[in-house]
C-alpha cells in the first residue's frame, strides 16, 4: 500500500505577522534615508544656486563701476549708490574755456550737433561734480540748457555722453535693483540679505569702492530650519 503523502510545513500567522512587521520597519528605513537624501540635495542645490547669484551680482556691479566717471553726491545710505557712468561713445577731453553756459575744447573738431541731447560732467579740476545737458555743439564749444554752478576752467576735465545709473537695496523685498537712465528700479538680483557700499571718501573724491553683499538661500535647511547665508566682498578701483 501507499503511504500517506508526507505534510507540507507552512507559515503560522505569528511568523507571518512578525515577517510583516520586520518589512515595515525595513521599508521606513529606506523611506527615511529616502527623504534625507533628497532633503540635502535640495539644500545643496540651493547652496549651488545661491553661490552662483551671488557672484553673478557681485561681478555685475564691479563691471558697472569700472566705468564710474563720477559718483553722484545724492549716495547718502550704505545701501545705494548713485553715479554717472561712460556710455560706448563717450568723449573725454581737457576745457580750454568756458563761460556760464558754455563749454569749449579747442582740440575737438565735433561734428554739428554730435552730442545734442547727451549728458557732460566735469569729473576732475574747477567745477568737479558739475553736471549739465548738451542743447547744441559746434565743432569745439558746447552749448549747455543750464549755468553752470562752478564754472569749469582750463584744470577741468569732461566727459560727454555719460548717464545716470544706481543700485539699490530694497530691505522689505531683499531685492537689489538697478536703475540705468529711464529703467528705474529694475529687479536683477533676489534673496538679498544685506548689502553695503563703502567709498574712500566723500563723493565725488572717491577712487575706491567695497562692495560687501550678503545672499541667502530660497529655502532654509530642513535640518535646522535656516536659511544659508553668504557674503562676498569685492574691491574696485576707479579711474579718477
Amino acid at each position: 500500500m501507499y503511504g500517506s503523502p508526507p505534510k507540507q510545513a507552512g507559515f503560522t500567522l505569528i511568523e507571518l505577522m512578525i515577517s510583516m512587521l520586520l518589512s515595515l520597519i525595513l521599508l521606513s528605513g529606506i523611506v527615511e534615508i529616502f527623504g534625507s537624501s533628497r532633503d540635502n540635495y535640495r539644500i545643496q542645490d540651493a547652496i549651488t544656486n545661491r553661490n552662483r547669484d551671488a557672484r553673478a551680482s557681485l561681478e555685475f556691479m564691479s563691471r558697472e563701476f569700472r566705468n564710474i566717471a563720477l559718483i553722484s553726491d545724492a549716495t547718502d545710505t550704505p545701501d545705494n549708490i548713485t553715479f554717472y557712468a561712460d556710455n560706448d561713445s563717450v568723449d573725454v577731453g581737457m576745457v580750454t574755456e568756458a563761460t556760464t553756459n558754455t563749454m569749449t575744447d579747442s582740440n575737438k573738431s565735433w561734428a554739428f550737433d554730435e552730442w545734442a541731447e547727451t549728458t557732460v560732467i566735469i569729473t576732475s579740476g574747477t567745477g568737479k561734480g558739475e553736471v549739465n545737458t548738451v542743447t547744441s555743439n559746434s565743432e569745439e564749444q558746447l552749448i549747455l540748457a543750464s549755468n553752470w554752478g562752478v564754472t569749469p576752467d582750463e584744470t577741468s576735465v569732461y566727459h560727454i555722453d555719460v548717464e545716470s545709473r544706481a543700485f539699490n537695496y530694497d530691505s522689505g523685498t531683499n531685492t537689489l535693483k538697478y536703475t540705468k537712465g529711464e529703467t528705474v528700479d529694475q529687479v536683477f538680483a533676489e534673496n538679498i540679505e544685506s548689502l553695503t557700499f563703502v567709498t574712500d571718501a566723500a563723493p565725488p573724491d572717491t577712487g575706491k569702492i567695497t562692495i560687501q553683499l550678503t545672499v541667502r538661500t530660497t529655502t532654509a535647511d530642513p535640518g535646522d530650519g535656516l536659511f544659508k547665508d553668504l557674503t562676498l566682498k569685492s574691491q574696485v578701483m576707479l579711474r579718477n
